[in-house]
């Protein structure tokens, strides 16, 4: 995977992802709209195998993030702005039920939403290596653009993050 080189991020660009470990609580750790069973009168979530401490805004992230999960990895038939307007209206409910400042909890997402997609890197990495050698060549090639893909998510959102 040498073309995946191109796409590594420098140490010194994620150090932030130090920072959430100073916010911290009781999360789900893998909360995403396949680990929630709806029916008419309630939702509940399931698959709570990964809970435990850890960033507060690290269950809201993981639900946000999963509308814009590369189409590669999570083939979502939503336009670009009805995804944006789902993420929105999703924030704003977050922080009106936590009674949180709207603009301060996204610039807290939006660093938070990196951990999701490098997770994401690492998670898809673990699972696929393990049978490298035994996968065809079209299995690895659409392994190596979903990394990229992921890669390319978490350039996109370090913008928002502050220079350090």
């Amino acid at each position: 995977m040498p073309s995946i080189s191109n796409y590594v991020i420098a140490e010194k660009e994620i150090e932030f992802v130090n920072g959430l470990k100073n916010s911290q609580g009781f999360i789900h750790g893998d909360f995403y709209p396949g680990n929630i069973l709806i029916n008419k009168n309630s939702m509940i979530a399931i698959d709570f195998d990964k809970a435990g401490r850890g960033p507060k805004l690290l269950d809201a992230a993981a639900s946000y993030a999963s509308l814009e999960f590369p189409k590669s990895l999570w083939p979502l038939n939503l336009s670009q702005k009805e995804r944006k307007l789902a993420q929105e209206k999703f924030l704003m409910r977050y922080c009106r039920l936590n009674n949180l400042n709207f603009q301060k909890t996204k610039e807290k997402l939006n660093k938070v939403l990196i951990k999701i997609f490098l997770d994401a890197i690492y998670f898809s990495g673990v699972l696929l290596f393990d049978g490298w050698k035994e996968i065809d060549m079209r299995t690895k090639r659409d392994f190596s653009n979903k990394i990229k893909d992921l890669f390319l998510k978490v350039r996109e959102y370090l913008p928002y993050v502050k220079k350090y």
